[in-house]
């Protein structure tokens, strides 16, 4: 999803959806600017190839999804290859009026936003020549590396522990499921990772969940920030959170503080027009019905224990896992570990190749 996005006051809504539509269909695309952004584009790369959790990140989404075409991530390499007629190409193809979706969220009643976006767009109707640009097919999951990742970051103050866990595709019965089950892991401070690392064991800040959701398949990601003589540790007491879900399932209250947490999120995000707008496009974008939101609360409810233990049966077996560390990695800990791992070298990775390794 690309958005183009502007927050105005709303007698100025109809003047900043033209300027916004004529940005998105004549946009310059000058050099210079491209230039620029490239740079942008390069330096930041840079800081994230030197954070532990960024570039830990990338990490897991290259091993996890990998030959996917969800896996693929920007390098120095590819921002190089980019011109300036691969964007105007990119914009012919991609930019089409059946393909675009306006969102309004504010003070406006549906009959005068209706009026005043048709007046904006419906000139737009001419469809420029040549074929649209094709949707990427999507894909499940489809892993490379070993199952444990271990990328030395010298220098790193902290060490990011990742585990990833495959996940439904958007059509899923079970997606909801799936989404509470992760919850329960990950979903706030008094969830199952947060009380077994953070407050039983003073291991981390924070532990959070977070999910990669496509068509086909998906990716949950739990993640930790720790000292870098516990990321070892940390690493096996995850995992083993992850899997105690299949014959662990959680209590009603459990389940009820999880629901609560989830929906809190959501309200809050829907709070703002900006929070509402972002949402509403996300829906469109992965083609779920409009009224998705509304129904939210009432499907939450529905989902019971079993359901989510079910689902934990389902898709996380002990095998599916995959670990990623970045850090300072000390490998007379590792070699106690639970699980074999693969060691890295963060100066050595190349994020656009299979085996994530300079050829």
């Amino acid at each position: 999803l690309i958005a183009l996005t502007m927050t105005v006051t709303t007698p100025r809504w109809p003047q900043a959806l033209a300027l916004l539509t004529d940005l998105l269909r004549q946009p310059l695309l000058l050099p210079a600017e491209l230039q620029a952004a490239r740079a942008q584009a390069r330096d930041a790369l840079a800081l994230r190839l030197q954070d532990p959790a960024l570039l830990a990140t990338l990490v897991m989404r290259r091993a996890a999804w990998g030959r996917s075409p969800h896996g693929t991530v920007a390098t120095p390499d590819t921002l190089a290859q980019i011109r300036r007629n691969d964007l105007v190409a990119l914009h012919r193809r991609g930019c089409r009026p059946e393909r675009i979706a306006v969102a309004l969220a504010g003070d406006v009643d549906v009959a005068t936003a209706r009026g005043v976006v048709r007046g904006v767009l419906g000139p737009w109707h001419a469809l420029p020549d040549g074929p649209a640009l094709p949707d990427i097919a999507s894909a499940p999951p489809d892993p490379v590396l070993a199952p444990t990742l271990l990328v030395h970051l010298a220098g790193a103050v902290q060490s990011s522990v990742r585990v990833g866990l495959p996940f439904v595709g958007l059509d899923a019965p079970d997606r909801l499921a799936g989404q509470l089950a992760a919850a329960v892991l990950g979903g706030g401070y008094s969830a199952r990772l947060g009380q077994e690392l953070r407050i039983r064991r003073g291991l981390t800040y924070a532990a959070t969940t977070r999910i990669e959701q496509q068509r086909a398949g998906g990716l949950l990601v739990a993640e930790v920030q720790t000292e870098h003589r516990h990321a070892a540790e940390v690493a096996a007491l995850m995992r083993a959170q992850c899997l105690a879900l299949a014959t662990q399932p959680p209590g009603e209250a459990e389940l009820a503080a999880r629901r609560s947490a989830l929906l809190g999120t959501l309200a809050r995000q829907l709070d703002t027009t900006g929070g509402l707008v972002a949402q509403l496009g996300e829906t469109w974008s992965q083609g779920l019905p409009a009224d998705t939101l509304a129904r939210l609360p009432a499907q939450l409810a529905a989902i019971d224990a079993d359901a989510v233990r079910t689902f934990a049966q389902r898709h996380w077996p002990a095998e599916a896992l995959r670990t990623v560390v970045v850090g300072r990695i000390d490998a007379p800990a590792w070699r106690e570990a639970d699980a074999p791992a693969l060691r890295l070298d963060a100066h050595a990775l190349a994020l656009d190749q299979p085996g994530l390794l300079r050829r």
